[in-house]
């Protein structure tokens, strides 16, 4: 009941488990499968994952019921239904599916690295939103079409993993601007829910002869108009009721193209 009591108050928040034991254990397997599945967060099982103990399984979900009746709401149902979480998942969708995204920016890291198909999990933390493709909260859009001519029938974590983008815990470092260097009218991506996640410097992308897109909390859009205003050209849309809005920084034809397309979506 106390694991159950402590999930329920923190299943707003969660968006990845890392599951990490110093014994390998059927009882938190049983535990960490069902907080997983009760909250939709993405779960990274550990190198050895024994079976599920059904007993500790089922009595963990016995105590999740009970909250739920007591609550007389479902926590589950309103963390899929989450408009913020939805909101911030098309933006990426959106920005992904249209713009030549090679770099990611997040201060969530400790270290760069290159996205691959057998780190496709890493995104989630990376980004701070679940984009699990095996749960619902996530639905991918098929047989989009970029800009550039360029058709993508993959999912989200598929397009990230496609060219092995770079996702850069300084929003361009060396190492990563090279990568960016390579692509045509390229794109930093990054997600600001608050001043922790501002990337150090626009300038090096914008240098390096990237674009910024951002897509930020309503709070931080002003914040970064302010700062990235003096680099170069912004652009802000933002939807009335919506907590989230896109910012692009840079001169491309392609910055002008994703603002008006998503002013009428």
């Amino acid at each position: 009941m106390k694991v159950a009591e402590f999930v329920f108050e923190q299943c707003q928040r969660v968006n990845q488990l890392i599951v990490q034991s110093e014994f390998a254990s059927s009882q938190l397997t049983a535990i960490a499968e069902t907080i997983g599945d009760w909250t939709g967060a993405f779960l990274e099982r550990g190198d050895v994952w024994p079976a599920e103990h059904k007993p500790t399984k089922a009595s963990l979900e016995m105590a999740f019921d009970a909250f739920e009746i007591s609550a007389h709401v479902s926590p589950r149902a309103t963390v899929i239904r989450s408009s913020e979480d939805r909101h911030v998942q098309q933006l990426i969708d959106f920005v992904c599916s249209l713009a030549k995204v090679a770099l990611i920016a997040s201060s969530r890291i400790q270290e760069c690295y290159t996205v691959t198909k057998d780190r496709v999990g890493d995104i989630d933390a990376t980004l701070g939103v679940c984009l699990d493709q095996g749960q619902r909260r996530y639905e991918p859009r098929d047989n989009d079409s970029g800009l550039f001519g360029e058709t993508v029938n993959f999912d989200l974590q598929t397009i990230l993993a496609s060219c092995e983008r770079r996702v850069c815990c300084h929003g361009g470092c060396p190492t990563c601007l090279e990568a960016l260097r390579r692509w045509d009218m390229p794109f930093c991506l990054s997600v600001i829910f608050d001043q922790r996640h501002l990337p150090p410097t626009f300038e090096h992308v914008l240098e390096a002869g990237g674009n910024w897109a951002i897509i930020a909390s309503r709070k931080m859009m002003g914040r970064v108009k302010n700062i990235a205003g003096r680099h170069g050209k912004v652009q802000v849309t933002l939807h009335d009721g919506e907590d989230f809005g896109l910012i692009t920084i840079g001169d491309a034809t392609v910055c002008d193209a994703l603002h008006g397309i998503y002013r009428w979506r």
